[in-house]
C-alpha cells in the first residue's frame, strides 16, 4: 500500500482533535438552536462594556460587580486552581467536595486551591445563608447572572475571569463540576 501524501497524514500528537472540534461545533448548534443565547446575551452586558487599560479578555466585573467575592490567591500561588462551577442550591455537593476531594495533600510542595462559582439565587432568604458559607470556607465567586444551564459558559467565563486577575501565577487550572469526584493525587502525578 503506497504512503499516504504528507499533508494528509495524522499528526500524531493531537489525535482527538478533530473529535473534539466536531463536540464543540455541536454543542455551539445546539446553544444556537436552543435560543440559550438570548438570556445568556441579557445578563452580560456589563461584561460587553470596553476593557480597561491592563486588562485580558476574561477580567471579571469590578469587585463590585460580585456579590460574593473570594479572597485573591497567597503569595504562595498553588500549584493546582481548580475552578468548580456549583449551583446556588447544591450545597451538599459543595461540602462533599470540601470534605472529599478538595482537601487533598498533593505533595512536593503543591499547593491546591479550589473555587466554586455560582450565579444568583431563586430564593433570596437563602443569599444570607450562602454569605455565612463565603465567610467561613472563602471559596465562593458569585456572580450578577442568572444561575442557570443556558449561562454555563457565563459562569465558566467568571471563574477564568476570576483566576486571571486574583491568581494568574496558578501552575496549572482544572475546571470541575461540584457532581464530579477528581483523583487528584492521580492527575497531579500525571502533570
Amino acid at each position: 500500500m503506497p504512503a499516504a501524501p504528507p499533508h494528509l497524514k495524522c499528526c500524531p500528537r493531537h489525535p482527538l482533535g478533530g473529535l473534539l472540534a466536531g463536540l464543540a461545533a455541536l454543542m455551539a448548534l445546539t446553544f444556537l438552536v436552543g435560543g440559550g443565547y438570548e438570556e445568556l446575551l441579557s445578563h452580560t452586558l456589563p461584561l460587553l462594556l470596553p476593557p480597561l487599560a491592563g486588562d485580558t479578555p476574561f477580567s471579571p466585573l469590578p469587585p463590585s460587580g460580585f456579590l460574593l467575592l473570594p479572597p485573591p490567591c497567597t503569595v504562595l500561588a498553588p500549584w493546582l486552581l481548580v475552578l468548580v462551577a456549583s449551583a446556588p442550591g447544591h450545597r451538599a455537593w459543595r461540602v462533599a467536595v470540601r470534605c472529599s476531594w478538595g482537601t487533598v495533600q498533593l505533595g512536593g510542595g503543591r499547593g491546591l486551591h479550589v473555587l466554586f462559582a455560582l450565579g444568583l439565587l431563586a430564593e433570596a432568604g437563602l443569599q444570607a445563608t450562602l454569605e455565612r458559607k463565603a465567610a467561613k470556607h472563602g471559596d465562593l465567586l458569585q456572580g450578577h447572572f442568572t444561575d442557570t444551564y443556558s449561562n454555563l459558559m457565563l459562569k465558566t467565563l467568571v471563574l477564568l475571569g476570576w483566576a486571571t486577575a486574583h491568581c494568574p501565577t496558578a501552575r496549572f487550572l482544572l475546571k470541575a463540576n461540584d457532581d464530579v469526584y477528581l483523583n487528584l493525587p492521580g492527575l497531579a502525578q500525571e502533570l
